[in-house]
């Protein structure tokens, strides 16, 4: 029982009741109004400075009283409602000004389930009564709860390009991908995208699997025979290198992916999932689509799609409490400070851009790490070769995204752009490397 809240009885606990319901009513307007309002806003760094935001008084008494005598059964908010993550200025004006959650935790709107969300015991026991409005998660409780242990542990996680592994993998190789994740600082984890290997190539994918001993390799490679049909279908594909000192990992692929451009593992007990991705790259040439049995506008609109359905494939994985590090060639270049020497600012690039920047971006709370540490930094990850010698062209289209509540335990991340880096890739790889 709270303190400050008076038990009733009899004829007096009904008229209880009934202020109970309009405090009720009163305080989840306030609620909704102001996630509407940050909802309006286009750009989160207003709402900090938004006038009717300073109109809300959701101090901590008011929301815990609210469900203390509504005896939990407050409906809030119906199940249209979309999930929000409020981040970085959002996060830390609710924090200064809601004293709902402690300074360093994350804010992150509930996703609905059912027709509405009611508070649950478990979340009544972990948090308090306020955890049935807001989810509360703190970062450093978190580490300590999973690794038990006073002393740190890091983990380098690597992305790169490789733009065909079968030549870093066959017998007498003169790069092997053993001597490049040597070069390359032997990370824990290595993300590689465009490898081009097909379901077929039996041999080729058992020294794929070999190429790094200690390793476990886990992959998803293109059979798409209808859309790829350029080197015999050798196109696409991703693969992931896990140190078994990182413990078991779990590996998955998405079903609607046919191109191979995506696939998730899962790091057992340690709450993190890792999702190398290899974007598509939008141009005008027809797509067929497999669901609807015929051609269905070009790959520029096939690139939104694919965008759209990781999304919500990642917000499964956020569902089922997992925090993200989303990582690989995007093929999309996000600001004019990523790319040189200019940004395609035509259609359809610009729009893919936006939904990116304004919907993927923001549904999931995912932070580019490379820009949130280095905001005014000019690297890039893909070098035109085409370009004649003193030339530049050149973007950063490979990037990592981290979900908000990973952005304090990422050490340092970067790009190691020198030629000799990149071997005889078009493409560049990064580094992060993150407390566990």
């Amino acid at each position: 029982m709270l303190q400050g809240v008076p038990r009733a009885s009899g004829r007096g606990r009904d008229n209880a009741r009934d202020v109970a319901r309009e405090r009720v009513v009163s305080t989840r307007e306030r609620i909704e109004l102001l996630l509407r309002e940050l909802e309006r806003l286009h750009d989160p760094l207003n709402a900090c400075e938004s006038s009717m935001l300073a109109g809300f008084d959701l101090c901590r008494g008011d929301v815990l009283a609210t469900l203390e005598t509504s005896g939990g059964e407050w409906t809030h908010w119906p199940s249209k409602s979309p999930a929000r993550s409020f981040q970085g200025p959002v996060a830390r004006w609710l924090r200064a000004h809601a004293g709902i959650v402690a300074p360093g935790s994350s804010l992150r709107c509930p996703r609905p389930r059912g027709p509405h969300i009611r508070p649950t015991p478990q979340r009544l026991a972990r948090s308090g009564p306020a955890c049935s409005v807001f989810q509360v998660t703190s970062p450093r409780m978190k580490r300590s709860t999973r690794s038990g242990a006073s002393k740190e542990t890091t983990a380098t996680i690597v992305s790169w390009n490789i733009e065909n592994l079968a030549r870093h993998v066959v017998e007498g190789a003169a790069e092997p991908l053993a001597a490049i994740a040597t070069r390359l600082g032997s990370p824990e984890i290595l993300c590689l995208q465009e490898i081009r290997v097909r379901p077929q190539d039996t041999e080729l994918i058992g020294r794929m699997r070999a190429a790094l001993p200690g390793y476990a390799c886990h992959f998803a490679l293109c059979q798409d025979a209808k859309n790829v049909t350029f080197r015999g279908g050798r196109m696409y594909g991703v693969a992931t290198y896990v140190h078994e000192r990182l413990g078991d990992a779990v590996p998955s692929t998405c079903d609607w992916d046919r191109e191979g451009r995506v696939v998730v593992t899962e790091l057992a007990g340690r709450g993190l999932a890792i999702v190398n991705v290899y974007a598509v790259n939008g141009t005008s040439k027809p797509y067929w689509d497999h669901e609807l049995g015929r051609f269905d506008g070009d790959r520029h609109g096939f690139k939104r799609r694919f965008n759209e359905r990781l999304m919500r494939a990642c917000e499964v994985l956020l569902e089922r409490g997992l925090e993200l590090v989303m990582i690989g060639d995007w093929n999309i270049s996000r600001t004019k400070l990523d790319t040189f020497p200019r940004l395609r600012m035509e259609e359809p690039h610009a729009l893919a851009r936006a939904m990116f920047n304004e919907t993927f971006l923001p549904t999931l709370g995912a932070v580019d790490i490379f820009r949130h540490l280095h905001p005014e930094a000019r690297k890039y990850t893909w070098f035109n070769p085409q370009t004649p010698p003193g030339k530049l062209d050149a973007a950063r289209v490979d990037f990592a995204l981290v979900t908000e509540d990973l952005v304090p335990r990422v050490v340092e991340t970067d790009i190691l752009d020198a030629p000799e880096d990149r071997f005889r890739s078009d493409h560049a790889p990064l580094f992060l490397r993150l407390r566990l």
